[in-house]
């Protein structure tokens, strides 16, 4: 993939980040705690993020896209 690609790819992904990490846990069967335990975040912080009522820090929205490629990547394998 292109650089270009990649970084379309993952501004994409920081846009609707909470959507996205709360479909990959449910898929996982993963609770709001075993994510934020993953992440090293509180489960009320995952949980408004999820719904859209905050925004991750930068530092944060890179633990939650570094997350979701590493699952990705499980899935593919």
């Amino acid at each position: 993939m292109r650089h270009s690609q990649q970084e379309s790819n993952s501004q994409k992904r920081s846009e609707n980040i909470g959507e996205q990490i709360r479909i990959t846990r449910k898929i996982l069967n993963l609770s709001l705690y075993q994510l934020a335990e993953e992440l090293e975040i509180s489960a009320p912080y995952v949980s408004n993020i999820e719904r859209g009522i905050k925004r991750p820090s930068h530092k944060i929205r890179t633990k939650m896209i570094k997350w979701l490629e590493k699952q990705e990547h499980k899935n593919k394998s």
